[in-house]
């Protein structure tokens, strides 16, 4: 994988194709939710690829050990990821207009924010602590954990 120009510490954009297919919204939602910690408010699921989707991530991420859509929606707590320090996205559905993903120090300061560009493969780093502010709509992407 080629890294493009553009990139901090914690978002690096890569220089990746577009996926050969995958599911919308309504399709995703309709899958299992597969995310280990449930919760009432419904801000956040986990669903399986379809083997289509999976076998290419597999392929152009051999590193990737899952390979997810993520639904999100407004209300996710700042919080690092379980499992995983960092994780490369598509994300298909920003969640809104003016969508940022935040990260904060140990004392909960803000230390980054950025408004990750839709339809590109990006890389994040997730185990600092970490939340997405301005969601209006739900938010949707491919996910591989790294």
């Amino acid at each position: 994988m080629e890294l493009m120009e553009r990139g901090t510490v914690f978002v690096e954009y890569l220089d990746i194709p577009t996926p050969p297919t995958y599911k919308n919204l309504k399709e995703v939602e309709e899958l299992p939710n597969h995310f280990q910690y449930k919760h009432e408010e419904n801000f956040y699921s986990t669903h399986y690829c379809e083997l289509e989707l999976k076998l290419w991530l597999m392929n152009t991420f051999p590193e990737g050990k899952s390979f997810n859509y993520q639904r999100i929606g407004d209300g996710l707590p700042v919080h690092t990821d379980v499992d995983r320090n960092e994780c490369i996205n598509y994300l298909i559905r920003p969640g809104g207009e003016q969508v940022e993903t935040v990260w904060f120090d140990d004392n909960y300061q803000e230390i980054h924010r950025e408004c990750i560009e839709p339809n590109r493969w990006h890389k994040l780093k997730v185990d600092v602590l970490h939340t997405v502010e301005g969601v209006t709509d739900k938010r949707l992407s491919i996910t591989v954990g790294l």
